[in-house]
């Protein structure tokens, strides 16, 4: 009966591994480079129906050809660097505890969860490749919460803004964090191990034009 009891915790132990692989991983963030590993960057602003907000959270799926899964976690105002394994990515819906894609996004704004379908626009977002100790620069997470219709409550949108100014932004600000005495000597040191890739990137998005789009906003 005791060896029954013991073999217990250790199969509950395993299907939670199970599970939680299922759902995919969230990599630390501004963690020191490891070797082979890629990274990506990503940031998030946030609005109420009053406007911007320092309050608002999302989780947004990241998922390879080869079956990866990533869950990355978004804040307003921040700017974070998550390792992942090289291979080719896309922008997906985070997944279940049990692996099932879901159909929507949730958002924290000011305290409060609203959902919304998962934007198609984020689903067309093209596939990237995830190069061993090279940074691509995601873009920004916006998401939005406007004032109710009559009838309905308020609504949620977000999309993923990747213009050249708003990954320069992203970029800058990373580069800015290593300067902030209020960051941790191990964060700042972190951060600083990327200064080289980060630096490149800057130059890089410095000599790229500027669609109309963006000359034109």
């Amino acid at each position: 009966m005791m060896a029954v009891m013991k073999k217990i915790p250790l199969a509950a132990a395993a299907a939670l591994l199970t599970l939680s692989a299922c759902r995919g991983t969230i990599p630390v963030a501004q963690d020191e480079p490891h070797p082979g590993m890629a990274a990506v960057v990503i940031g998030g602003e946030f609005q109420d129906p009053n406007g911007p907000t320092s309050r608002g959270s999302a989780v947004i799926g990241l998922e390879s050809r080869d079956g990866q899964i990533y869950r990355l976690p978004t804040e307003a105002g921040q700017t974070f660097l998550y390792q992942i394994e090289p291979g080719i990515y896309h922008l997906a819906p985070i997944r279940s505890v049990f692996g099932a894609p879901r159909k929507f996004l949730s958002a924290d704004i000011d305290g409060q969860e609203y959902r919304t379908p998962f934007p198609q626009e984020l689903i067309n977002e093209r596939e990237f490749t995830a190069q061993p100790s090279q940074i691509t620069v995601l873009g920004i997470l916006k998401v939005k919460l406007s004032p109710p219709l009559p009838g309905r409550g308020p609504i949620l949108s977000a999309t993923l803004d990747n213009f050249v100014k708003d990954k320069r932004a992203l970029v800058q600000n990373l580069i800015q964090s290593m300067m902030n005495p209020a960051v941790s000597p191990n964060l700042r040191q972190n951060t600083q191990a990327w200064l080289n890739s980060l630096q490149k990137i800057l130059i890089s998005l410095a000599a790229q034009p500027q669609t109309p789009l963006e000359q034109n906003p």
